[in-house]
């Protein structure tokens, strides 16, 4: 296996299974002897926890467990990295090294990785140590990871913060007074952030306000992704006015599903002008909606509802043709939706306001119950067939799904340029039809097919003669097969493999009831 993989995807794969200790610092102290540049990758992606305890020497750096007292009288146990004496400049020569290949780093409270069983955390002699380095210790960093400091580690935080910042990834806890100067620090210290990742659980309406200063701060933003509790339309006011963005990812908590709206009722709220990416996840369709009527002229290509534990006034609301029917789709890519909406409503809405002419993805979950006929996806599908652009469809139900190989000969027809296909049923039951030689089928008019995730209702292997392709060529394109909701036996896998091959040459796994099968 080895013989397939890099240099530096080997020495990763030792670093993942060798313990802190002096082998690993031992290995560390080749790379750098040696200067291989390949090992770059390693640390373009790294913790703090990693970068220290790969780095400084043994003879310095010292790595206990230690056992904590908690206010209800049980122990709890922590990895600790401190330094026994201030470091000599020779000794973080190594550490040096390193760090000026890191483009990604993650400075956390506490670290978890791997097998590690306890919290690893580090003292702040560790900190020390990198505030009195008279070199710039990341000048290569590009993308910084903030996740719940401690208020003496916010006194350090102007190590990390560097100008060259482009993504900034933060998360404030639920009460934390360090977060509002932690915020200030790092809107002057790093001006020209293009992507923004932020988890606000903070109830304070003074952070939320600061919030709204932090995020428009930013005067190059392309991205931002936002977590919150409070539905906020003041935000949403906000953002809009923000010429650059481009991204825009908005998760309201379940925490937030019986909160009140904050900020004022626009009647006259701006509109995003030039946002191309919008995904929305939250308990409150009261929520989603202004914030659609704010994209009514964006040129979205990628669009994703997420509506998650609704408590709507009214069993008959449906949320895709509230919704969908208010913004204008002509230049949509992709659609995620999410919902407890039937298939059938959600279909036919998106068949009667997108064009079919864009449209590529087409991902819808059904999250109601599994009660109720089966979904007859034969005739449910048939309004998208004129839709020649799709690449990807992926149905979900928890319902199971009526199908056959004549739906799947209809979608060989109508997607020539098809690349995967995801259908997937939550119960046990299956309502399908389709045989292996319908999906032999497909594979064969649709040459860039790569996944096929289908509810199989085949008891057996088929033989190459079933399957008609004695004479045709396989599709090699075609990488994953999934066959977990047919009720064909687990012992039968070595010879539907085999017989598979002559379809798919090129496949790795296929999938059978609860098993998953490499096949090289």
């Amino acid at each position: 296996m080895h013989q397939c993989l890099t240099i530096a995807e080997v020495l990763d794969h030792i670093f993942a299974h060798i313990p802190v200790s002096g082998n690993r610092v031992s290995l560390a102290t080749v790379c750098h002897a040696f200067s291989e540049p390949a090992l770059k990758i390693l640390w373009r992606d790294v913790s703090l926890w990693t970068l220290v305890v790969h780095t400084i020497p043994t003879s310095i750096l010292d790595v206990s467990e230690i056992t904590m007292s908690r206010e209800n009288g049980s122990t709890t146990v922590e990895c600790v990295a401190r330094l026994i004496r201030p470091p000599r400049p020779e000794e973080m020569d190594r550490l040096v090294y390193y760090a000026s290949f890191v483009r990604s780093l993650k400075v956390c409270g506490s670290y978890r990785k791997g097998k590690y069983m306890y919290p690893m955390k580090l003292d702040p002699s560790i900190f020390d140590a990198l505030s009195f380095l008279q070199r710039p210790t990341l000048p290569s960093l590009r993308c910084l990871s903030i996740s719940y400091l401690p208020g003496w580690m916010c006194g350090y935080i102007d190590i990390f913060l560097v100008p060259d910042i482009r993504r900034l990834v933060f998360s404030m806890p639920a009460n934390d007074q360090t977060c509002i100067p932690l915020m200030a620090q790092i809107r002057r210290s790093c001006e020209h952030v293009e992507a923004l990742e932020l988890r606000n659980l903070s109830h304070s309406q003074e952070e939320f306000q600061r919030v709204h200063e932090f995020i428009g701060s930013f005067g190059h933003i392309r991205q931002l992704d936002y977590m919150h509790i409070y539905p906020d339309d003041a935000l949403l006011h906000m953002l809009a006015g923000i010429p650059t963005l481009e991204d825009l990812k908005l998760s309201l908590s379940a925490l937030g599903l019986d909160m009140p709206i904050l900020g004022l009722q626009l009647r006259h709220a701006r509109c995003f002008q030039f946002l191309k990416m919008l995904e929305v996840t939250s308990p409150k369709l009261s929520y989603i909606e202004p914030l659609l009527s704010m994209v009514q002229s964006a040129p979205l290509e990628h669009l994703a509802l997420k509506c998650t534990v609704l408590k709507l006034t009214s069993p008959s609301v449906n949320v895709s043709d509230t919704l969908l029917t208010r913004v204008t789709l002509s230049r949509l890519e992709q659609l995620h939706i999410q919902s407890t909406d039937f298939l059938e409503d959600s279909l036919s809405t998106v068949s009667a306001t997108c064009s079919p002419s864009s449209l590529k993805c087409l991902d819808i979950e059904h999250t109601y119950d599994a009660t109720g006929p089966a979904i007859p996806v034969d005739s449910m599908i048939r309004p998208l067939l004129a839709f020649h652009r799709i690449e990807h469809l992926r149905l979900t139900s928890r319902k199971t799904f009526k199908i056959s190989d004549k739906t799947l000969e209809e979608f060989a027809l109508s997607w020539p340029h098809l690349k995967c296909v995801y259908i997937v049923t939550g119960t046990d039951r299956n309502a399908s039809s389709i045989t292996f030689k319908g999906i032999a089928n497909l594979a064969f008019h649709c040459p860039y097919l790569e996944h096929i995730t289908l509810p199989v209702n085949v008891t057996r292997a088929p033989t190459i003669e079933e399957l008609g392709c004695q004479n045709a060529h396989g599709n090699s394109s075609v990488k994953e097969l999934d066959f977990r909701s047919s009720p064909l036996p687990v012992e039968c896998i070595e010879e539907v493999a085999s017989v598979l091959r002559h379809v798919f040459p090129a496949f790795q796994t296929i999938s059978i009831g609860p098993s998953i099968f490499e096949i090289y």
